[in-house]
């Protein structure tokens, strides 16, 4: 016989109601029904890290699952309500809108989280605060901008802002990084 490969997530979709509904942790409702916090997560998630399969409960867990949580066996396993479909690729890569990728080739800028060989994407948005590539001329170089005003100013070494200086302008906010692996 052939476990639903369904069930574990429904079940775990379950656990995860329940509790938030009581307001435990993972920590404490494995604590009130003598399990480890990460066989109650494996059970959460429909898949245990360690084996890469859907973990199979016995009834002597859940049984203890469902006391501490106040619930019955039966309940734990109730079918909830199916979503709504949705239009949306399940697996879509990920795409920032309105975003050029501009790759940190020159120096590390580790306060500002940018290191050498980073891919950064950038929004277009000259208005832009946060971690803003700049530009004066031909070069370019990251800074943490904030507006003041209209103005824009750049984070100093001491902490304070100071305002741009002659020429430098706001190419662009960095909204993700993609760390090179």
């Amino acid at each position: 016989m052939t476990q639903d490969s369904t069930v574990p997530n429904r079940l775990g979709d379950r656990l995860r109601s329940l509790r938030a509904e009581r307001g435990l942790t993972q920590t404490e409702l494995a604590s009130r029904a003598g399990l480890s916090r990460a066989y109650l997560a494996a059970l959460e998630r429909g898949l245990s890290s360690a084996t890469k399969r859907p973990p199979n409960p016995t009834r002597g867990t859940l049984s203890a699952i469902a006391r501490a949580l106040g619930v019955t066996v039966e309940s734990l396993r109730a079918p909830r309500a199916a979503p709504e479909p949705s239009s949306a690729p399940i697996h879509a890569p990920w795409q920032p809108p309105e975003a050029d990728a501009v790759e940190v080739v020159t120096a590390d800028v580790s306060e500002l989280g940018l290191v050498t060989g980073d891919q950064v994407f950038v929004r277009n948005d000259p208005a832009a605060e946060g971690v803003c590539l700049l530009r004066q001329g031909l070069t370019a170089r990251w800074s943490q901008i904030a507006r003041i005003g209209d103005r824009p100013f750049e984070l100093a070494p001491d902490g304070s802002y100071r305002p741009l200086g002659n020429g430098v302008r706001v190419v662009g906010r960095a909204i993700a990084l993609v760390r090179a692996l």
